[in-house]
C-alpha cells in the first residue's frame, strides 16, 4: 500500500518540510533558545564581575533562574489546562457597529 499523500500530492514528510510557517516557528525558536543561553551564561559572569558576588552565590542565582524557567514553563502549561487560549489583536476585535475588522 502506498504512503498517503500530503499537501499538493507530496508525501507527509515533504509537506511538513515545505511548510513556510513551520520553518518560521523553528527559526524563531532557535533564536529564542540561543538568546536564552547567552543571557543565562552572562548572568553568572555579570553577578560575579559587576555586582561583586562570589562565584558560588552567582551560580546559585543562575540555578534559581533556570529552576524558575522550568517551573514557569511547566506551571504555565498546567494552569492553562481546561482553558481556551485567547489571542486578540487589534485586527481581531469587533467594531462598535458589530462588524469584524479585517
Amino acid at each position: 500500500m502506498a504512503a498517503p499523500r500530503g499537501v499538493g500530492g507530496r508525501g507527509p514528510i515533504m509537506a511538513v518540510l515545505l511548510t513556510r510557517d513551520l520553518w518560521l516557528v523553528a527559526v524563531a525558536t532557535g533564536i529564542f533558545a540561543a538568546m536564552q543561553t547567552v543571557w543565562m551564561a552572562f548572568l553568572a559572569l555579570y553577578l560575579q564581575g559587576v555586582v561583586g558576588l562570589s562565584l558560588l552565590a552567582a551560580s546559585r542565582y543562575l540555578a534559581l533562574a533556570q529552576a524558575g524557567g522550568v517551573i514557569g514553563r511547566v506551571g504555565g502549561k498546567y494552569s492553562a489546562i481546561g482553558t481556551r487560549p485567547t489571542f486578540e489583536s487589534g485586527a481581531s476585535k469587533a467594531r462598535p457597529d458589530g462588524g469584524a475588522l479585517r
